[in-house]
């Protein structure tokens, strides 16, 4: 089986608790967006799904249009969005999550939210959603709703009701706008990469070179406490296993399983649990699987010696 790249060092993840029940403070009344939003496309088009799903977001702006509801008070940090949750994070651990389903045939796209939990289990929350695919390689979502549970409560129509009668009239106008960057690819590595594993050999130099950049940037962001970026790189389940087909191939010790797995919890949102310790595809080599869902990641967690052996290099 064709080895798909391996990456030496050990990552270590700190977990930050949420506390559930607190409201979502914050979520501003509705802005203008510039003239580039006519071209908006809503979340749920296919052509965007990975963007939709399992991905870690900045909120860059939350405001309230009229009073806060109980606990409502701001210091958003993030938006984890999985497929059909939406959870805010903010300062200090707290959190507050919403079921959603949308309607991407409208336009806007239609989002009508849920909360989990707390006092407000069992209301649901009218709005709208968007997309901006930014030319300076971010993506901005803007989610627009009003907490009006009336029956005579109207869904927003635009996002610029800030300035609107209609805004002006419903008082639990929210918008959410968040922010998350857009990897470009990252530039071909060197012919030869310095390598743990003993004398060099080109073999070996090809195998490290397939995902060596990809590898250092997600170190790089996960140094910085981004998971924002991490998450761009590893954006989710389905896409993981586009980008590698046949598992990844790590060199060091078989320990890295845990903090792999706790790796892509963080930046997948969604816990991913060991699903067969060894597993060998047909032809191929033995695997750790991970899962969750109907999503399946191969790990392929190998000494460093012995991926020495296997491509005729001395051993570490």
């Amino acid at each position: 089986m064709k080895n798909r790249g391996a990456a030496a060092g050990l990552i270590a993840l700190a977990g930050a608790g949420a506390g559930a029940g607190a409201l979502l403070p914050l979520l501003l009344p509705c802005l203008p967006l510039s003239a580039a939003t006519a071209a908006t496309t809503p979340v749920g088009d296919t052509r965007h799904r990975p963007l939709l799903g399992q991905g870690i977001w900045r909120v860059v702006k939350a405001v309230a249009n009229g009073p806060h509801a109980l606990d409502e008070g701001g210091g958003e940090r993030e938006a984890v969005i999985s497929d059909g949750r939406i959870r805010v994070l903010y300062a200090g651990g707290r959190a507050y999550e919403m079921a959603y389903r949308l309607d991407p045939s409208k336009r806007p796209g239609w989002i009508d939210l849920s909360p989990v939990g707390g006092a407000e289990e069992g209301y649901t929350y009218k709005g709208i959603y968007g997309l901006d695919r930014g030319a300076g390689g971010g993506d901005t979502l803007k989610i627009c709703y009003t907490r009006n549970v009336a029956p005579s409560a109207a869904r927003p129509t635009g996002f610029d009701a800030a300035a609107s009668a209609e805004a002006r009239r419903d008082r639990g106008r929210r918008l959410l706008v968040l922010e998350r960057p857009r990897l470009s690819p990252a530039a071909a590595p060197p012919a030869v990469v310095p390598h743990a594993l003993g004398p060099t050999s080109p073999a070996v130099d090809e195998a490290l070179a397939q995902n060596r950049a990809l590898t250092e940037r997600l170190r790089e962001a996960l140094g910085r406490k981004d998971l924002g970026a991490a998450a761009g790189l590893y954006d989710r389940g389905e896409s993981l296993s586009a980008v590698f087909p046949e598992g990844i191939e790590i060199s060091g010790a078989a320990q890295l399983r845990e903090a792999y797995r706790l790796l892509f919890s963080a930046v997948d949102s969604l816990r991913w649990e060991v699903a067969e310790a060894s597993y060998t595809p047909l032809g191929g080599e033995g695997a750790v699987v991970l899962a969750r869902g109907r999503g399946r990641l191969h790990l392929r967690f190998k000494e460093g010696a012995e991926l020495a052996r296997k491509y005729g290099a001395g051993a570490a």
